[in-house]
């Protein structure tokens, strides 16, 4: 009779478990399902924003030029574009700007620098600061160098959004840029630094059936840019640097200037992620790490295995009809690249 009792016994509480466990499972769907569509609000509210100001981006990478200006300009701000540190400071004393992104890791005067020089003029004009080169410690050296915030790259436009919103309202309710107080913060949404490093970037994507490398993901650049104007823009920009920046880091690496090839490396690793190459961005980030390090021979090493990369994306994103492909197949790997595509 026990043992009858017991087995009832185990199969009530077997009973109450599974029960509790589609509860949780219920509360679980039901909880993510609240956050999604409170995302998705926000999102929604954030893209229906219209904004008003004059925004000074400060990039020295063409791409990342272009998309920042066009994803501002969608928002309804006026954008001017400085190159290098130098140039950001000119522009920037010369004229009221009520935003200022600033692109920390530029050749000659760097971000920090120009951050400071304007700050000693007295300037008070909110400055948020782009980075991808994630290291431990960078979110303090922006405060210290007098950055308001902190917004990591490669930028995404709701992000962006976002962050400006915070700063410039529909009905000009920020104060312009002369008189708004300093107050720092961190982009909530960058992925901040945690190491003594440069965060390891993700690893080489793979296809579905895992056999072959992933050269672009259409879901990745359309999520990154937008729309398909927007990537008709962008694209042949990222082309015609990306050439002529190779050459660059060709010459850099055969030199053994290690900070250009750090610089030009990391500029490949921003225009790669920009279209979706993560596998070109994975393998520039480590040439850029070399180049950091100083070590020649991995960085002639890695030299060849980019330049590969980039010239997998270049020869794809050249063919005439390199769009439609993408859309359909979603993942571009080596074996579509040599699909028959009709070339430009």
């Amino acid at each position: 009779m026990d043992a009858v009792n017991n087995e009832k016994n185990r199969r009530d509480f077997s009973k109450i478990e599974a029960g509790k466990l589609e509860m949780d499972v219920s509360l679980n769907i039901e909880d993510d399902t609240r956050r999604i569509g409170e995302r998705d609000e926000k999102e929604k509210d954030v893209e229906q924003s219209t904004l008003s100001g004059h925004v000074l981006v400060v990039e020295d990478v063409d791409t990342n030029q272009i998309l920042a200006e066009a994803l501002l300009n969608r928002m309804g701000l006026d954008v001017t574009i400085a190159a290098d540190g130098h140039e950001a400071v000119q522009k920037a004393l010369a004229q009221e700007f009520d935003l200022i992104f600033m692109d920390i890791q530029m050749p000659g005067m760097d971000g920090f620098e120009a951050t400071k020089a304007l700050r000693r003029k007295g300037m008070t004009t909110p400055i948020v600061a782009l980075t991808a080169h994630a290291m431990k410690g960078d979110d303090q050296k922006c405060i210290d160098a007098g950055c308001n915030d902190y917004l990591s790259k490669p930028l995404n436009r709701l992000r962006l959004m976002e962050k400006v919103s915070q700063y410039l309202s529909t009905a000009s309710n920020f104060p312009s840029g002369k008189s708004a107080s300093i107050t720092f913060g961190i982009d909530e949404h960058a992925d901040h630094p945690s190491d003594s490093v440069l965060l390891e970037p993700d690893a080489d994507k793979e296809s579905a059936n895992g056999d072959t490398k992933e050269i672009l993901n259409w879901d990745r650049l359309i999520e990154r840019l937008g729309d398909e104007e927007l990537i008709c823009e962008v694209v042949p920009i990222f082309l015609k640097d990306n050439r002529e920046r190779l050459e660059k880091l060709e010459e850099a690496v055969k030199a053994g200037d290690a900070e250009s090839v750090k610089l030009y490396a990391h500029a490949i690793r921003g225009a790669g992620r920009n279209v979706g190459a993560q596998s070109l961005a994975d393998c520039a980030y480590n040439l850029e790490c070399a180049g950091q390090e100083g070590d020649r021979e991995t960085v002639e090493a890695l030299f060849d295995v980019v330049r590969t990369e980039l010239e997998k994306v270049v020869t794809f994103l050249s063919k005439t009809d390199w769009m439609e492909v993408a859309k359909r197949e979603k993942v571009i790997t080596d074996d579509l690249l040599n699909a028959p595509i009709a070339s430009k």
